[in-house]
This record gives C-alpha cells, sequence and structure tokens, in this order.
C-alpha cells in the first residue's frame, strides 16, 4: 500500500517517538533543562531534585522563600514546562 503524503524527517521521527511512547521517556530525560528555562536560572541552585511521576512534577527546594514562590506560580509553571515538551507531560507540581 502507498501513500502521497510525505513527510519531513523530523516529522518521521516525532510520529516514531510518539507511536513507541519514547516522547514520555526523552521529556522526563530533559526535565532539567525544562524547569530551567521555566523558572530561570536564578533558582536552579536550589533546586535538589526533579522527579516525574504519575503525571506529577516531584520537586524539592532548598530555600523556603523561593518555594514558597513557586508554588504560587504553579499552575503557570505546570503550563509552561508542557509549552516546552510539546505536550502534557506533566499535569501538578509537588514542591518539597
Amino acid at each position: 500500500m502507498t501513500s502521497n503524503h510525505t513527510m519531513s524527517v523530523g516529522e518521521a521521527l516525532q510520529q516514531f517517538l510518539k507511536d513507541n511512547n519514547l516522547n514520555t521517556k526523552l521529556s522526563h530525560l530533559h526535565i532539567s533543562d525544562y524547569w530551567t528555562r521555566v523558572v530561570g536560572k536564578l533558582a536552579t541552585p536550589y533546586t535538589r531534585s526533579l522527579e516525574i511521576k504519575d503525571d506529577t512534577l516531584y520537586v524539592k527546594i532548598s530555600n523556603a522563600a523561593l518555594r514558597n514562590e513557586l508554588f504560587i506560580r504553579r499552575f503557570d509553571i505546570v503550563n509552561r514546562i508542557n509549552e516546552e515538551a510539546g505536550y502534557q507531560i506533566i499535569k501538578k507540581i509537588h514542591l518539597s
């Protein structure tokens, strides 16, 4: 069976990743990059760990004032991380 639909190598790669559920795995590897771009480099030194479990990003922050600021901005942060990933990688953030 042939198809007249042509796609670029990038599109084919994206389709392959999606079909094999590799987008999620790759995004988990890149979460620290997304985090840094979204919250900024000033927050990065206070970030002790980032882990995704069940659509939730668990973040340990060593500075209480920063943790409170990020808590206030959590919905915006979720949206911006998902924009960075190109799809919904997380639904919520748990800060500790």
